[in-house]
């Protein structure tokens, strides 16, 4: 070593504090950020990674960005979108929010006061946008789900339809069991179809169970003309 000591600094920038007046009282910042790690004489290689969060949806991120600047007006950019060239990745985020009561979707409007304490809240995404304009790949995820919000569907958009990634899973449930028999989306089938160049590659994986456990899966090729079983 040579004696000398070297400071690294991380800076961190707020913007839209936001508190709930009937209850609920401070909810946080609507949008947040925070550099790198850098020293003073490596200012200019400060990387920027920020997020935007919805504050009336249980302040679940929506946007996520990365950029690389120096200028504050841009760490919080006024055009969040894949558009915006100057962002090195970018993500959006959707979702899907129900309110649950005794496992029926209801408004908060019709709920009676006494009901309100039982309602439940599921959340999930429904489409996941990512651009990186490093390498210029842009991709859209859509999910769609079954009464249990496992996800029965995911299709992968590629550049506008280059090519998709398509995961379809199938599942077993025994709501009416007892104990160790009561169990709900345990995975019964997984099938992957690749698309791309005008060539469509596919895959499935099965599953057999015992006494609760996982027994044996099966394998299939890209054409589902052959298999390979193993036992667990």
């Amino acid at each position: 070593s040579n004696g000398l000591s070297v400071t690294r600094k991380q800076d961190f920038r707020y913007r839209g504090l936001t508190s709930h007046l009937l209850g609920k009282g401070m909810l946080g910042f609507r949008m947040m950020a925070r550099s790198s790690w850098y020293t003073d004489d490596m200012l200019n290689t400060k990387l920027w990674s920020g997020s935007e969060v919805d504050i009336l949806n249980n302040a679940l991120p929506i946007k996520e960005w990365s950029i690389k600047t120096t200028d504050e007006n841009l760490i919080f950019p006024t055009n969040l979108s894949d558009n915006n060239t100057q962002l090195l990745t970018f993500k959006k985020t959707t979702y899907r929010t129900d309110l649950l009561l005794n496992g029926t979707i209801v408004q908060p409007s019709v709920v009676n006061f006494t009901n309100k304490f039982k309602i439940v809240t599921a959340i999930v995404p429904t489409n996941i946008i990512v651009k990186s304009n490093l390498d210029d790949i842009k991709s859209s995820t859509d999910i769609t789900y079954n009464n249990f919000y496992l996800p029965l569907k995911t299709i992968e958009t590629i550049n506008d339809g280059f090519a998709t990634n398509t995961t379809t899973n199938t599942y077993q449930n025994n709501t009416t069991g007892i104990g160790k028999d009561y169990y709900v989306g345990r995975m019964l089938v997984t099938e992957i179809e690749k698309q791309a160049y005008g060539t469509t590659v596919k895959a499935k994986q099965e599953y057999t169970y015992s006494n609760n456990l996982v027994s044996s899966s099966k394998a299939w090729n890209r054409d589902n003309s052959g298999w390979i079983q193993e036992a667990v």
